[in-house]
């Protein structure tokens, strides 16, 4: 039994950023795609908007297709935020009119965010924030995950500890300054000198500009300090990074899944962020309580989902972009 919207309201074709195959940005083709009804265990969601992440533009390009099978043609986008319209067999966590948000990757590519309607398995998904706009919770999901998952799963990361953050300003590394703080832990952020004061308002206790004076200089003068090395960043400020490294510390990477031989013999580990509707509910809780916030760097328009690639392709983005349909 499905339960729906009145029927006016539930298009049977809406826009989505289809890719019919692996290339650059000339793939991303802004086309209307049928609106599938959702099947057991599934809802249908009128996204309000969808999380960019460097990941996406990786599927495009084809660079994890070894890994993650894509089926031609597919709808990228991890990430959204949205509204119950429709619920399928068995779909009773949320009620028609809920709004939800979630971390949608499934086994393979096929019908990813980027899209006006999107029906995805409701264990997915979790309720929204309510204290942030619904446009805004959208770019929680994938980065949030990401960082609750190095620093707890992987960190282990307790009151009083101190957590090196590199990359500090992205989506990743901005959640990882606020998750660290909410769990009572000391943050040293290691970012552009253009983003001191966005780290400080993140909650960062001291700064360090990896463009300005000796970044070597700096991590001496850190030596032992920290617990935890969230690296979002990798290159030569993670390898640099390692006398700051406490002797019992660990290393949590979004970036290298094999340790640099800078962090040989240490506890390495690398994160592929998974899907936990649990754990949205406590980034959910963390929001509503006001110790987590999202930062949009841009908020663009659906069809313009190349320019959104340029943007996290520079590098260089200062939290999240997200696409609304």
């Amino acid at each position: 039994m499905t339960t729906t919207l009145p029927t006016s309201t539930v298009p049977k074709a809406a826009h989505a950023i289809r890719v019919h195959a692996f290339g650059g940005n000339e793939q991303l083709a802004y086309e209307e795609v049928p609106v599938v009804s959702p099947g057991e265990g599934e809802v249908l969601v009128h996204v309000a908007a969808a999380g960019v992440n460097p990941v996406d533009w990786k599927i495009v390009r084809g660079f994890l297709s070894g890994a993650i099978p894509a089926t031609m043609p597919f709808v990228p986008g991890w990430e959204l935020s949205g509204t119950v319209v429709q619920r399928g067999h068995g779909a009773r966590r949320f009620a028609v009119g809920d709004a939800v948000y979630g971390y949608v990757r499934r086994p393979t590519v096929e019908q990813g965010a980027y899209a006006e309607y999107v029906t995805v398995p409701e264990c997915y998904l979790a309720e929204a924030p309510t204290k942030i706009a619904l446009v805004e919770a959208a770019g929680i999901p994938l980065a949030g995950l990401t960082a609750y998952q190095c620093l707890h799963d992987v960190a282990g990361l307790r009151a009083g500890e101190t957590v090196l953050v590199l990359g500090a300003s992205g989506g990743v590394g901005g959640f990882g300054i606020q998750l660290a703080k909410a769990a009572g832990a000391k943050v040293i952020a290691v970012a552009s000198a253009a983003n001191r004061a966005h780290c400080t308002e993140l909650g960062a206790d001291e700064f360090v500009a990896y463009d300005s004076g000796s970044l070597v200089e700096s991590f001496a003068g850190l030596a032992g300090r920290a617990d935890v090395i969230l690296d979002c960043s990798g290159g030569e400020t993670a390898a640099q990074s390692r006398p700051v490294l406490a002797p019992e510390g660990h290393v949590v990477s979004i970036t290298t899944r094999t340790p640099p031989p800078a962090f040989e013999g240490t506890s390495y580990h690398y994160v592929f962020v998974e899907p936990s509707s649990r754990q949205l509910g406590e980034l959910a809780r963390l929001a509503n309580e006001g110790r987590l916030t999202v930062h949009l760097h841009a908020k663009l328009p659906l069809a313009q989902a190349a320019e959104a690639f340029v943007a996290s392709e520079s590098g260089h983005t200062r939290g999240k972009v997200v696409l609304v349909p």
